[in-house]
């Protein structure tokens, strides 16, 4: 067998040959023995069984766990492996030993870590999340009190009392107003109205049909002719005095014969025709004012909920009344005017036709309508206004405890409470992984 010495600097020669059965090597420390023994081995050892015996300490070890020897170069490489992973295993240990006292609870309370993070920020929120549910409990048993607000105080809960937030609302003072006058309320129907319908073109076209009549009587009393002042002051003496009275304005005793003519005077078809046909328009137009001024809105037979719009109705007529009564008014004054001068003509009257009640008398209506639905309706509308004013009740405590701040408190505190949980999960996951390691190792 020959070895080739080339690659080395120890040798003179490049090649050993080793003829013989059996060879011996010999050589003082450093001279290149072990260098042979190896070359044989990497070069030889597919053609040859190649054992290489470099003292005790190559064969031998200790199990420090076992307190055993190892016998054999393979067995103690092994064993070098296994202290490795051992030591591995120790400082995998350790890692999780670390890792546990950041997720365990502190043995004094002034240690800080993941385990007490957790628990304060669990504690705030907690305490965050009994506040605001102390505050429903409070609310609904506040509300329940007012027996005006719910129909049965036991029912009403804080879980009811939180379920109505959503629909609460602001009520201004006028509303309020409504609803609890609603509440005090009975039940009672609104009365249907009569509006004349007048047609007052009609009434003004007859009236400056008196005013321009002109007429003459039949019978003459010569100092009473074409003079129109005269004609009323005799006819005003003729309606005070008796026969033989004393004349109220001369003093002079009223004789029979006097009061005869001057009857038959104003007692003339043509005198008496127009005469009485005036008396008729003044009733006709004193009617219609009687009935104008007794033209009145009944408002205690509305519910609140309709009383302003009942005042406006009323304004609306009151304005329209007072046009109409000026209209008739002057009718009035006209005729009474022509009644004093019966034999002359008068002025033809210029007025604007006020409007009609059409529009008022429409309104009227539809608002003793609504009014009415209102009163057969009248169980559901006092629940409605009592319903609503528990939401404006709920409105106020919403906002007098300021609930939009305390649930932005509270979600900040729910997300660092779930980060410092999930920074525990993250270290637990670290402690799993390292155990499947140790498994693994």
């Amino acid at each position: 067998m020959h070895l080739d010495l080339a690659s080395s600097i120890l040798f003179k020669d490049d090649n050993l040959a080793l003829d013989k059965d059996i060879n011996f090597i010999f050589g003082k420390n450093g001279t290149g023995k072990s260098t042979i023994s190896n070359l044989i081995k990497d070069t030889k050892v597919t053609d040859f069984d190649v054992r290489i015996f470099q003292g005790f300490e190559s064969v031998l070890g200790e199990d420090d766990r076992l307190n055993a020897v190892i016998l054999g170069e393979e067995n103690k490489s092994v064993n070098k492996q296994v202290n490795e992973i051992d030591k591995d295993i120790l400082n995998i240990n350790s890692e999780i030993e670390k890792i546990k006292l950041t997720i365990s609870q502190p043995e004094d309370d002034k240690t800080e870590n993941l385990y007490s993070e957790h628990q304060n920020a669990l504690n705030e929120k907690k305490k965050k999340e009994n506040e605001i549910i102390k505050f429903y409990t409070d609310s609904a048993r506040q509300i329940s009190k007012d027996n005006k607000l719910v129909n049965n105080a036991r029912s009403y809960n804080r879980n009811v009392f939180k379920g109505e937030i959503a629909k609460s609302k602001y009520l201004d003072k006028g509303a309020i107003e409504k609803f609890e006058n609603t509440l005090k309320s009975e039940k009672k129907f609104a009365k249907e109205m009569f509006f004349p319908t007048l047609g007052l073109d009609k009434y003004l076209d007859s009236v400056n049909e008196i005013l321009n009549a002109k007429v003459e009587s039949k019978i003459i009393i010569e100092e009473l002719q074409n003079d129109s002042e005269k004609l009323t002051f005799a006819q005003t003496g003729l309606e005070i005095h008796s026969e033989d009275d004393n004349c109220a304005f001369c003093g002079n005793k009223v004789s029979g014969e006097r009061l005869h003519a001057l009857k038959s005077y104003f007692s003339a078809d043509e005198v008496k025709g127009l005469s009485e046909r005036i008396i008729k328009g003044k009733e006709l137009v004193s009617q219609q004012i009687n009935m104008l001024t007794d033209l009145n809105i009944i408002k205690n037979d509305f519910y609140p909920n309709f009383i302003e719009s009942v005042n406006k109705l009323e304004k609306d007529l009151a304005d329209l009344k007072v046009k109409q009564l000026t209209f008739f008014q002057n009718l009035e004054d006209s005729l009474d005017d022509k009644q004093k001068h019966l034999f002359e003509q008068r002025d033809k009257l210029d007025l604007e036709i006020p409007s009609s009640f059409n529009d008022i008398s429409k309104e009227y209506a539809a608002l003793v309508e609504k009014n009415n639905d209102f009163a057969n309706n009248f169980v559901e509308n006092q629940e409605n206004a009592k319903r609503e004013l528990r939401y404006h009740e709920v409105f106020k405590l919403v906002e007098d405890f300021q609930l939009g701040v305390k649930n932005t408190e509270l979600e900040s505190l729910e997300k660092t409470e779930e980060s410092a949980r999930e920074a525990i999960e993250k270290e637990t996951d670290k402690i799993k992984k390292n155990e499947d390691k140790i498994v693994k190792l």
